[in-house]
């Protein structure tokens, strides 16, 4: 099966390098439809060479992530983003590649998957942002998660443009909250799917 980043996005891409990788994602959110974004990620420097594979069509969509002129392209296809800064780099055995941009039309960047599984919903007078983890879809539970996610490092921080009224993040202060993710560190959301979401008032 052929992935591309619109049909799996960074979070779902999370399967493909089970106990690697390393994501730090932030989205700046403002209340007439636009942002910012910067995504930084990086996986071990062998497995980006076993992801240069022609012959493996799963691993396509990395091989243009890897890609500056083909990553950049990806990311703005249709998706209501501007990229104004692709840098993919080699340091400490790993692979890097920062991505830094203008969301134009939030509507369109959410809908497109290439800033994850983040969904916007109003509740009551509040808005609420969403988002949430990929599970294994042949055994769900802590074992698959262990399989899964095992080694995974991974940052969020959103900024909204209102004040947070409930967030499940682990530090928020004002319009800002961050969520973290560290195997190496703890193992409570191999136990239990992380709640990500963070609610605030316009």
């Amino acid at each position: 099966m052929q992935f591309t980043l619109k049909s799996a996005t960074m979070f779902a891409l999370l399967t493909f390098v089970a106990g690697c990788l390393h994501l730090e994602q932030e989205i700046n959110l403002k209340n007439d439809n636009s942002g910012k974004f910067r995504i930084f990620f990086s996986v071990p420097r062998a497995t980006a060479d076993q992801f240069a594979d022609p012959e493996n069509s799963q691993h396509l969509a990395w091989r243009q992530l890897f890609d500056i002129h083909s990553g950049q392209k990806l990311y703005e296809d249709g998706s209501g983003l501007s990229v104004t800064r692709y840098r993919v780099f080699d340091r400490d055995a790993r692979r890097h590649v920062r991505i830094e941009g203008r969301i134009d039309d939030l509507e369109r960047a959410l809908a497109s998957g290439k800033l994850g599984t983040w969904k916007l919903e109003s509740v009551g007078d509040n808005t609420r942002l969403t988002a949430r983890l990929p599970e294994s879809t042949s055994s769900p539970g802590e074992d698959a998660r262990r399989e899964l996610w095992e080694g995974l490092y991974l940052n969020l921080i959103v900024t909204v443009p209102g004040t947070i009224i409930d967030t499940s993040a682990s530090e928020y202060r004002n319009n800002r909250a961050k969520w973290t993710f560290d195997t190496g560190d703890t193992k409570d959301f191999l136990r239990q799917p992380p709640r990500i979401y963070v609610e605030f008032k316009d």
